[in-house]
């Protein structure tokens, strides 16, 4: 029996607030951690958190806040589906994000540039029940 490794749905969930929240669908999205030097010298060294990804959909007016860095908490999670599973196989979320890009092209005679691409700071993340940072 081979394991089921076929991505079926990424779903992002966007809370500005406790009030004020989205799912999104994303195309696809990258994780990335890696260690950041302490910032005291002495203790355990912090964990930079990087989120990036497309979505299916023209920007609505939340996430377009959440490009903004407009006030709010912009926390959330991120599911990842495979195909057959009801249960997410990953599960990621974070307390905190800070976008640092956002881009999204546009082509004459086309549906092409529906999709918009983010990249963001995230902190107080945790994966599949693990604290990363």
């Amino acid at each position: 029996m081979s394991e089921n490794n076929v991505i079926n749905r990424i779903e992002l969930d966007l809370h500005q607030d406790d009030k004020t929240q989205k799912t999104y669908i994303l195309r696809q999205c990258d994780l990335s951690l890696s260690l950041a030097y302490a910032s005291d010298g002495g203790s355990k060294p912090a964990m930079d958190a990087h989120l990036s990804g497309s979505t299916v959909t023209m920007p609505d007016n939340l996430l377009l806040n959440w490009v903004a860095n407009s006030p709010g908490e912009w926390s959330g999670e991120l599911r990842i589906y495979y195909e057959n599973q009801e249960i997410p196989q990953v599960h990621i979320t974070f307390h905190q994000s800070s976008v640092n890009s956002y881009s999204q092209s546009f082509s004459e005679g086309s549906n092409y540039g529906h999709e918009g691409y983010f990249a963001v700071m995230l902190k107080g993340v945790t994966i599949n029940d693990v604290k990363m940072s």
